[in-house]
């Protein structure tokens, strides 16, 4: 806008300065025409005068038009300038439209693989194998010797805070009392050996100190030590409740033994505390 004025200035400007000059030729020749008749000395004077007067407004003008032409060049320069310096914004904006597209792009692949590992952070595996040379001593029939196996593996998966669920697989078949497996047993010969669900519970713990578990668990009741009171390897099917806090523990359990669709069996309830064990 600026440099389309500053154009229709100089070029009112030279038309001014043209039509001057016209003016001033057609003066000096009315002059020199004037000045062969007489009584013209009068009017040559007079337009001399006006002639040294044009002339020097015709030099004001000549000046201010090469200021505005200075002036004209360097606006010139400016915007090329600015429209050079708006290519690098526009290419420098682009570029970083680009940078920031490839960093949300990355930082969403970040947070799924957080959030993967997150989750798998959630799961913890456990397992065993054991091999053993077993001999039982027998006195009134012959010694045994006999190669037995065990093996296990589950999960315990995290749900929600305070929520988790349990699974574990091992040998031994439908026997309830032990997972191991006797090589060559009588009976089986080559057979494949049988897998069954060892432990399937879920546990709550609703406020600090309180567990609750359904499904088929570990022993919910205290068993001190190496107590060979109950097989470590039963694990029984019900619901259980614990709470623990410092030194003072409580167990409350109700296990189902067998169902019997024929009888109505109420399952099995109990509870015991540090110095009380009942069962019914």
């Amino acid at each position: 806008m600026e440099s389309s004025r500053t154009k229709e200035n100089i070029l009112n400007n030279r038309k001014m300065i043209v039509a001057i000059a016209l003016a001033l030729g057609f003066a000096a020749q009315h002059g020199a025409n004037a000045a062969t008749t007489p009584g013209a000395a009068v009017t040559v004077a007079a337009s001399a005068d006006d002639l040294k007067m044009v002339r020097s407004q015709l030099e004001a003008l000549a000046d201010r038009l090469a200021r505005l032409e200075e002036s004209n060049q360097k606006l010139q320069q400016e915007n090329a300038a600015l429209k050079a310096e708006g290519v690098k914004l526009a290419a420098a904006q682009q570029d970083a439209e680009k940078s920031r597209d490839a960093h949300a792009d990355a930082l969403a692949k970040t947070q799924a693989k957080v959030t993967a590992s997150d989750w798998a952070s959630n799961i913890k595996f456990s397992g065993d194998f054991r091999y053993r040379d077993e001999e039982i001593q027998r006195s009134v029939k012959s010694d045994q010797t006999r190669q037995r196996l065990r093996a296990r593996f589950g999960f315990t998966a995290k749900v929600v805070d305070g929520l988790a669920v349990t699974l574990r697989l091992a040998s031994g078949g439908d026997d309830p009392r032990s997972p191991n497996q006797t090589l060559g047993a009588s009976g089986t010969g080559m057979a494949r050996r049988s897998i069954g669900l060892d432990q399937y519970f879920a546990t709550w713990k609703p406020v600090d100190g309180l567990t609750a578990t359904i499904g088929r668990m570990p022993t919910p009741w205290f068993r001190p030590g190496q107590s060979i009171l109950v097989d470590n390897d039963i694990n029984p099917e019900g619901l259980a409740v614990n709470y623990q806090h410092g030194i003072f523990f409580g167990n409350a359990f109700g296990l189902w033994l067998s169902e019997i669709s024929t009888y109505n069996v109420d399952p099995t309830t109990g509870f015991d505390l540090p110095a009380v064990s009942r069962t019914s």
